[in-house]
């Protein structure tokens, strides 16, 4: 599944530089009242107490995934720094975009003939607002970014094993920051950009809910709905490339 992502990801990538057509310079690129990007890469997550779960069980820990994500800026603010500040100073913006997020994280593991899998993905909407230097049209910085973000609701969540029916279902909300830095190099009317990101982000309050006679071993209790005992943390950098159309 993580390598039909990647494979549809980068086609998005190759078919979306084919339409940059309209020459741009590097001001029009600075100036451009509405953006919208697409990008994908991969994100390290924390999962401390999870991970010391995963690993008591002889389970494979789940240290990132890949991220995939889209947003657009329809209005930008002007930013005008003093002169005192180099290099920066002028008439620079700041673009605000909303976006949508997905970050992939699982597990597999194989024990004799029965496959353990965490399936755990999250999906978010932020917003971050984007910093444009007029003078430095290669470099922008996304400060501070807010979102909200859901596991279990858009996309299933949950725990399997191959020997036993049922699953567990997970679900849970919570809001997250980030900050990010990129750089990116102009084609035409589109930027090609690499950033540069890390991002706070738990849910400490997560529920659990087994159905179909799922069980705590083979012929065993049945498992209890309530709350997973470890957070599920999706704290960690991430590195992402992708592509802006500028308007």
């Amino acid at each position: 599944m993580m390598m039909k992502n990647m494979v549809a990801a980068a086609s998005s990538v190759l078919v979306a530089t084919s339409l940059c057509y309209a020459d741009k310079s590097p001001e029009a690129m600075t100036n451009a009242l509405t953006s919208m990007r697409i990008w994908a890469g991969y994100g390290s997550y924390a999962m401390g107490d999870f991970n010391d779960k995963l690993a008591s069980e002889n389970n494979q820990q789940i240290d990132g995934g890949m991220n995939l994500g889209i947003d657009i800026s329809v209005f930008t603010i002007d930013l005008k720094l003093p002169s005192t500040v180099p290099g920066v100073n002028g008439s620079n913006k700041i673009r605000i975009p909303l976006g949508v997020e997905y970050l992939e994280a699982s597990s597999q593991s194989t024990h004799g003939g029965a496959t353990v899998e965490w399936n755990l993905p999250v999906v978010g909407l932020y917003c971050a607002p984007e910093i444009v230097f007029a003078k430095r049209a290669w470099l922008y910085i996304r400060p501070l970014g807010l979102g909200y973000y859901t596991l279990g609701s858009l996309l299933n969540a949950d725990l399997s094993v191959s020997d036993r029916p049922g699953a567990i279902d997970v679900s849970g909300g919570a809001l997250g920051i980030s900050t990010q830095v990129g750089v990116k190099y102009p084609i035409e009317q589109c930027d090609l950009f690499a950033q540069l990101g890390y991002r706070r982000l738990v849910f400490a309050d997560v529920d659990q809910d087994p159905h179909g006679g799922f069980t705590e071993s083979v012929g065993g209790r049945p498992v209890q709905a309530g709350k997973l005992k470890e957070d599920l943390d999706y704290s960690g950098l991430s590195l992402v490339t992708g592509i802006c159309w500028n308007f």
